[in-house]
């Protein structure tokens, strides 16, 4: 197992970026465009060019639906992922890049089949996104690339890239956490404890102060009861920046400024008041913040069939490798080792785990094939 993570943050693009706005901007629209770019001037900190970003928008309004350049205050987009479900994407660190993949392989065979895909709205157009930014950055380091090919199993797989005198298969997957009962029962739960705290505590909270709440564990039921009075005694007792255990929860009223880091495998929910004016999703701006852990085991079991599925898509004859992006990395590069020794995987090269980091898990049958030809496809090229 190769750990890239080091190269990987060191390339990446960041959240820090955001660019606060006053008003949502269709940057489909030429007006609202020359808005952005003419706020974008008075920045010196952000990764790309003013004419990187009109030429990446500009595609992108050509190609794909409008609620990709529907830009909203604080910096995202929103794209559907299903008949109930949206997903945010940063516009900086997200959507300028894919702009710039999508003109790096426009004259690609395959590419209006990878046009199709990110305008279907389900959660595939989220692996799109990798499939386009992974086969964009070997095209940029100078390798032949053909997109969307046919296998002789009648499937087609990502991408493929000619590597001295052999055709490389690619296939990307990303894992959507949405799709987990086990994630949306832990969503919801949070959820509960988040409305049922504000609505006891919000008229008490001064406006400067926000409540920190980690679940190291899944608390019982009867426990909120006592979280709520513990933390109604800190307000009264203006009892601040200081933290408390209660049966497998950590507690606090902390000042906003309070950063709160995130444990290995955990995940944030916060709530904040949207006004008139336009609010950054931040710890800064939230009243309340619960830090809890969402991935079970049942999560390990689902990646093993995302791993799965990429295999299928591969040629059965032909060298592969498999990009797979999730939220915690390292717990799945075990799953990638297992799968790898599973018969059926002898022509996978390697399976790449990105997300928090990013790591090259090799298959010990192919010891020689070249890192370096294997990590173009998750390192990030400057813009």
């Amino acid at each position: 197992m190769n750990k890239i993570e080091a190269e990987y943050k060191k390339l990446g693009r960041g959240n820090d970026n955001k660019l606060l706005m006053d008003r949502i901007l269709h940057l489909n629209e030429e007006t609202d465009r020359h808005y952005l770019v003419e706020k974008l001037k008075q920045r010196t900190d952000l990764p790309l060019s003013c004419e990187e970003l009109e030429r990446a928008v500009v595609f992108l309004s050509d190609k794909l639906d409008k609620e990709w350049l529907t830009f909203y205050p604080w910096g995202l987009v929103s794209i559907k992922v299903g008949p109930k479900n949206s997903h945010g994407l940063d516009f900086f660190s997200k959507v300028v890049p894919l702009g710039l993949a999508l003109i790096t392989l426009s004259g690609l065979k395959g590419f209006e089949r990878l046009i199709h895909k990110l305008n279907i709205q389900s959660n595939e157009r989220l692996s799109a996104i990798l499939e386009a930014l992974s086969a964009a950055r070997y095209k940029r380091a100078g390798f032949e690339v053909e997109l969307e090919p046919s296998t002789e199993n009648g499937h087609f797989c990502d991408f493929k890239v000619r590597f001295k005198d052999e055709w490389i298969y690619f296939e990307c997957k990303k894992e959507y956490q949405r799709e987990s009962k086990y994630y949306q029962k832990a969503e919801k739960y949070v959820n509960e404890i988040v409305d049922t705290v504000l609505q006891k505590m919000d008229s008490k909270l001064p406006p400067t102060c926000r409540i920190d709440i980690v679940l190291l564990r899944r608390p019982d039921k009867n426990v909120l009861k006592r979280l709520i009075d513990e933390i109604s005694a800190c307000l009264d007792a203006r009892e601040f920046n200081k933290w408390k255990k209660l049966d497998g929860i950590e507690f606090a009223v902390n000042s906003r400024e309070t950063k709160v880091e995130l444990p290995p495998l955990h995940v944030r929910l916060g709530m904040i008041t949207v006004g008139t004016t336009p609010t950054k999703i931040s710890q800064e701006s939230s009243h309340i913040q619960v830090i809890y852990n969402p991935f079970g085991s049942k999560e390990l079991q689902k990646v093993r069939g995302i791993i799965k599925e990429a295999r299928a898509q591969l040629p059965q004859t032909s060298r592969g490798i498999i990009i797979l992006e999730t939220w915690h990395t390292e717990r799945m590069v075990k799953i990638a080792e297992e799968k790898l020794k599973e018969h059926g995987y002898e022509q996978v090269i390697a399976i790449l785990v990105i997300g928090n980091g990013a790591w090259s898990v090799p298959n010990a049958l192919h010891p020689n094939f070249s890192l370096d030809f294997v990590k173009i496809g998750v390192l990030p090229n400057p813009i």
